[in-house]
C-alpha cells in the first residue's frame, strides 16, 4: 500500500486503485518498463502482424513485450508461432508480461472491463488486430496509462 493509500485508507476507511491516486485531470505517469515497450512499439523496428504475439516474424503489440524483455521465454513451433512465457502464451499476454508491464488482463484490457460493456473493443489485443498502428497504440496508451496499468511500473 502506497502512502497516498494509507492516507485515503485513514480518511474514509476504503482503499481506491493506485491508478486513481494522482487526482482529478493529472496523467499516471508511465514506468520504465511501460516506457521501455512503449519505445520498442514506436520504434519501427517491428512488423506489425494480427491473431498472433508473434507468427513468421510479425508482431503484435503485446508480442513486442515479451521479445523485449529478456526473462519471458520464447520456444518455436512448426507452425511459425512463438509461444512465450510458462502458459498458453501465444494469443494473449503470458503472466510474466502482464506482471513486468502492470497490466490488467492478458489481452491488455482497460481498467474498466469489468463495467463497460464496449470493453473488447478498447483491448490492445483487439485494437492491434483491427488495424490500429503501432504509434496510434502508443499514443492511445500515453495519453490515459491509468487506463491499461494498474500503476507505474
Amino acid at each position: 500500500m502506497g502512502i497516498g493509500q494509507v492516507y485515503e485508507f485513514e480518511k474514509t476507511g476504503r482503499i481506491e486503485p493506485e491508478n486513481t491516486q494522482a487526482g482529478a485531470g493529472a496523467i499516471q505517469p508511465l514506468g520504465p518498463n511501460q516506457e521501455k515497450w512503449l519505445v520498442a512499439i514506436e520504434s519501427g523496428a517491428f512488423i506489425q502482424g494480427t491473431l498472433y504475439l508473434c507468427k513468421e516474424d510479425k508482431y503484435c503489440c503485446l508480442g513486442i513485450g515479451c521479445v523485449i524483455f529478456e526473462n519471458i521465454k520464447k520456444k518455436e513451433n512448426k507452425t511459425d508461432l512463438y509461444k512465450f512465457g510458462d502458459e498458453e502464451g501465444i494469443y494473449g499476454a503470458p503472466k510474466e508480461l502482464i506482471d513486468i508491464l502492470n497490466l490488467f488482463t492478458c489481452y491488455g484490457d482497460r481498467e474498466d472491463h469489468l463495467t463497460n460493456i464496449e470493453y473488447k473493443n478498447n483491448r490492445l489485443s483487439f485494437l492491434n488486430d483491427s488495424g490500429r498502428s503501432f504509434s496510434e497504440i502508443a499514443e492511445l496508451i500515453r495519453s490515459n496509462p491509468a487506463a491499461y496499468f494498474r500503476s507505474p511500473k
